[in-house]
């Protein structure tokens, strides 16, 4: 997305090690060659990066959602800066690396979602980084589990969510006397083929995306829009819209998926998600280092949305942003999806924005 509605691909940060001379640099939107494949725009200094190093992306066999593919993507979009890169799984890793000595090139493991540790607390030789997402937030988060859960002090750096969740974590790191990077990387979104939503002109679709409670947010949705848009009105959730298989294309085939979802709507709803999968997570902690990507999914296809304001990540995503708004409950959200519903000017800025 090389427009003003670049919001999100600017915010696709890839943040190098300090010990490796690399700060942070950000990734363009790949643009496709002649030849179908992708290629980003190099800032300069990833042109010095070369293949001075190599980065490993780690993941575990049962990680479901979008950390299953994280890895992959991860290690896809930091080839296109000309750097050596993988994903692989926990147990090759083991296998691999856990008995190699150190390389004269450095080897950067980037463990996404989980630590994989070749003995009890023990990581291989090379630079380990913990992209741990949202899977520390049973401990209260990362800043937490960095002071209190053995094994999480051995990493030398520490990707995060969110502003506040850097901050959270460089404090930590301090006050535990940590010698370890902390870098802020908002979720990457992953529509690669540059999908673009396709506004209906019978009526509106608006989808809802986080809740596990859709059905009762539709239903409060249909009712307070009832009258603000002409033609018909229809509120769904991600398990409504479908996803032709056969059509989705590459190169990561369940981001296109979502892409293709997401084109046919008319407006985004993205509200707080159901923690029914870490029932004892602190609600400060969910809100201050829950990830944005579903936020980010939206707005990569040009779709106003309308956000939940109490997460850190939404705020960090449309700081600065004019025509994008969040609201912190259902009634400020039936007004804004209202307002960019009933004006079109207002929603073309919003989906440019």
């Amino acid at each position: 997305v090389n427009s003003s509605r670049s919001l999100t691909a600017r915010r696709q940060l890839v943040t190098g090690r300090r010990q490796l001379g690399v700060r942070r640099y950000s990734l363009r939107y790949p643009l496709p060659r002649n030849n179908g494949t992708f290629a980003p725009a190099l800032p300069w200094n990833a042109r010095n990066l070369s293949r001075s190093f190599e980065v490993v992306f780690v993941k575990q066999f049962n990680m479901s959602g979008s950390a299953m593919v994280r890895a992959d993507e991860a290690a896809m979009i930091v080839s296109w800066l000309k750097v050596h890169s993988k994903s692989i799984q926990c147990s090759t890793y083991r296998q691999i690396y856990c008995t190699s000595p150190p390389r004269a090139r450095p080897r950067v493991f980037v463990h996404v979602k989980r630590p994989c540790y070749c003995f009890e607390g023990q990581l291989g030789a090379g630079l380990h980084a913990l992209d741990s997402v949202d899977s520390l937030l049973w401990a209260g988060g990362l800043a937490e589990a960095v002071a209190h859960v053995p094994g999480v002090a051995a990493f030398q750096g520490f990707f995060t969510n969110t502003a506040l969740m850097q901050a959270g974590t460089q404090f930590a790191v301090a006050s535990s006397n940590l010698s370890a990077a902390v870098s802020l990387v908002p979720h990457h979104h992953s529509n690669f083929l540059k999908r673009v939503a396709r506004p209906h002109r019978s009526g509106s679709l608006v989808g809802i995306f986080g809740t596990g409670d859709s059905q009762w947010l539709a239903g409060r949705l249909t009712t307070c829009l009832q009258g603000s848009v002409s033609g018909y009105l229809r509120v769904v959730s991600q398990a409504d819209l479908s996803c032709p298989l056969e059509e989705v294309q590459g190169p990561v085939q369940r981001g296109d998926c979502h892409a293709r979802r997401l084109q046919a709507l008319d407006l985004g709803v993205v509200w707080f998600q159901d923690e029914t999968n870490q029932p004892d997570a602190p609600r400060d902690a969910v809100e201050r280092e829950k990830p944005a990507q579903r936020l980010v999914n939206v707005l990569a296809v040009g779709l106003p949305a309308v956000g939940y304001a109490g997460y850190a990540g939404h705020r960090d995503v449309l700081r600065g942003a004019q025509h994008l708004r969040l609201a912190a409950n259902v009634e400020e959200l039936c007004v804004l999806a209202r307002a960019l519903l009933q004006d079109i000017k207002l929603r073309k800025l919003a989906s440019e924005e």
